[in-house]
């Protein structure tokens, strides 16, 4: 299905693996194409219920949506915009949002 809404397979970085993809494309919304990185992952993965409850946390926290925001915008400030880099370092905010109650610094 992704193939035919026209998402290709990841060429940068360290690439998912096929049992676990990740695939990139744009989609329009309100007259702007937006990129995108759609990560497959089996409804049985223990990621599944991680990413969750991040979008759960996320969703009921304004402060925390902020936080997240602003974190994203300081590592493209900064010239971060590539992965695994990018992912990385955004990686260790959802991780420390995962692990704990309180918002990380």
């Amino acid at each position: 299905v992704l193939d035919e809404l026209g998402f290709q397979h990841q060429s940068f970085g360290y690439p998912f693996p096929e049992e676990r993809p990740m695939r990139v494309g744009t989609v329009g919304v309100d007259g702007e194409e937006l990129k995108l990185h759609i990560h497959v992952i089996a409804e049985t993965s223990p990621e599944v219920g991680e990413f969750l409850r991040f979008r759960d946390r996320l969703r009921a926290d304004a402060r925390l949506r902020r936080a997240y925001v602003e974190r994203k915008r300081r590592l493209i400030e900064a010239g971060i915009t590539e992965s695994p880099e990018y992912a990385d370092r955004k990686g260790h905010f959802i991780r420390a949002v995962l692990d704990s109650a309180r918002l990380p610094d």
